[in-house]
């Protein structure tokens, strides 16, 4: 689920630099971050349960992802947050590849 949860993350940064560029509107990466952020949280749950190895990235993953949604939220008023929205997106990713490996977020 980890590996599906990456390859759909990168999905939506390849989505966003198309609505960037104007090619689509940003619905696409909208609709498919909202879809991400349920996926954390089930993630998280099952890494409780049983994946002990993968917790800690997998809780730090949707905390990572509750702060990319409200940056995405006040990243079109204020444009810093915009940019920390993109920057952010880049710390999930790190997360997402973490859980996947059952390796802790931070270094050893």
């Amino acid at each position: 689920m980890a590996a599906g949860f990456l390859a759909l993350s990168l999905a939506n940064v390849f989505f966003a630099g198309l609505a960037s560029f104007g090619e689509m509107t940003y619905h696409a990466h909208s609709d498919l971050g909202s879809l991400l952020m349920a996926w954390a949280a089930v993630l998280a749950v099952l890494a409780v349960i049983d994946r002990p190895e993968a917790r800690e990235a997998s809780l730090v993953l949707v905390v990572l992802m509750l702060l990319e949604v409200v940056l995405g939220v006040f990243g079109d008023e204020i444009g810093a947050l915009g940019g920390l929205h993109a920057l952010n997106a880049l710390v999930v990713l790190y997360a997402a590849h973490q859980a996947m490996r059952g390796l802790p977020v931070r270094p050893a």
